[in-house]
C-alpha cells in the first residue's frame, strides 16, 4: 500500500491538485491512498505517527520545502519505532510538476 500525503494547508489544496486526488481522506484510489490536509504540516512534523503505516509514503508540497522536511520526520520516527517503509517527497513539489510534467498545471 501507498500513501500520498499532500501537506499543503487546506486553502492551497483548494486552489489546485493533483489530477485524480481526493479530497477526503483514507478513500482508496487505484493502488494509491491519498491524503490531503486532513492532517496538518505542522502536526506532521510533531507526530509524524500520524500517517498511517504503508509500505511506501510519498510527500507533496507547493516547492518541495515541507514535503522534504515531512519525509525527515517520518523516516527518524519509522526509525525510531524500528519500523520498514519507503518515504518519500517530491523534489521541486508542484512548480516542478507543472514545469516538468504537466504545463497546464495552475501555479500558484
Amino acid at each position: 500500500k501507498s500513501i500520498i500525503v499532500d501537506t499543503r494547508p487546506p486553502v492551497e489544496y483548494e486552489i489546485c491538485s493533483l489530477p485524480n486526488t481526493i479530497s477526503e481522506s483514507g478513500r482508496k484510489m487505484d493502488e494509491y491512498w491519498v491524503l490531503t490536509p486532513d492532517i496538518p504540516f505542522d502536526k506532521i512534523l510533531k507526530d509524524p505517527t500520524q500517517i498511517p503505516n504503508a509500505d511506501e509514503t510519498i510527500f507533496i508540497c507547493r516547492r518541495g520545502n515541507d514535503s522534504l522536511l515531512a519525509a525527515r520526520a517520518l523516516r527518524a520516527s519509522l526509525e525510531e519505532r524500528g519500523q520498514q517503509g519507503e518515504v518519500k517527497d517530491v523534489m521541486g513539489g508542484l512548480v516542478a510538476w507543472a514545469r516538468d510534467v504537466d504545463p497546464d498545471f495552475p501555479v500558484y
